[in-house]
């Protein structure tokens, strides 16, 4: 009797992942386009050897969202506009037009006349396969899909397409969001871990429904301030250095906020992540930071 009871339970959390799984499969079998009302994508821009204004090597925050129609060549487009903060210079830019999109849901495609172009191009291709090799117009070198599976966003799945060798910067596109760059953020040669560009958060309706979680302590929300980020950063020291075996990091900080440390390989992906108040000392392994 006991075992036909763990049988009959064991089958109901089987059936229970099972429904969950096919939930998550037909809800990545339907066409999420980019949504063109009441939508907003926030991008922010890094850049370690140019940006140092702030703690977090952040350049810009970029807003873009969907405001209007307008007809370019007798074709019905949806405006852009940007809103953006420039950290370093302490500048931003409020309701920039950027330029005009529209979608072919049939073929799954989207075409954007960008401003001061001639013509339009197709901003994404969400109809891929395996294999396929994508549009030049976001991954301006193309890119190889190696595989197809979904993410959430919000309470639905959109299919995600994860490029091959993209490496030092792992792309991928999602149905109807866009890239984890951004909605207009090219993908280049030349990215890694010391610039690179953020989809920070998607926005429907004013909830975010996806958010980057790798820079959690940076807000979702715009800063709207012209003031930029004070630098409050850290004095470090690192003893001895050059590394041949073993060192020691040591911050100390005079900011009365917590301060957050991230530290990458050579390959670009973080292996340590903390905070801390006033101080910190940690010892290292040079096997830890040499892939």
């Amino acid at each position: 009797m006991v075992g036909i009871k763990m049988m009959k339970k064991l089958f109901l959390f089987v059936t229970l992942i099972t429904l969950v799984i096919s939930q998550g499969f037909s809800q990545a079998s339907v066409y999420h386009p980019i949504p063109l009302t009441n939508a907003e994508w926030r991008t922010d821009h890094f850049d370690q050897g140019i940006c140092v204004a702030n703690i977090y090597s952040l350049c810009t925050s970029l807003v873009f969202y969907p405001e209007g129609d307008t007809i370019i060549n007798s074709k019905a487009y949806t405006k852009f506009y940007e809103d953006g903060i420039s950290y370093e210079y302490g500048s931003s830019d409020m309701h920039v037009y950027y330029g005009a999109m529209r979608q072919d849901t049939t073929s799954k495609k989207v075409y954007f006349f960008a401003l001061n172009q001639l013509s339009e191009y197709v901003l994404y291709n969400f109809n891929l396969e395996v294999g396929d090799t994508s549009e030049e117009g976001i991954l301006t070198l193309g890119g190889i899909v190696e595989s197809i599976d979904s993410v959430l966003v919000g309470t639905e799945y959109h299919k995600r397409f994860n490029f091959f060798n993209s490496y030092p910067y792992y792309i991928y596109l999602i149905e109807g969001v866009g890239t984890n760059g951004g909605l207009f953020s090219g993908i280049y040669d030349g990215y890694g871990f010391e610039v690179k560009d953020i989809l920070k958060c998607f926005k429907l309706n004013g909830t975010t429904v996806l958010e980057d979680t790798l820079y959690e302590w940076i807000p979702c929300d715009l800063f709207t301030s012209n003031t930029p980020l004070v630098d409050q950063s850290p004095q470090i020291t690192l003893y001895p250095n050059p590394v041949s075996v073993n060192t020691t990091l040591t911050l100390k900080s005079n900011s009365p906020e917590r301060c957050f440390i991230t530290i990458f390989d050579l390959t670009g992906m973080p292996f340590y992540h903390s905070s801390f108040l006033e101080e910190l000392n940690l010892f290292l392994s040079r096997n830890e930071f040499t892939a």
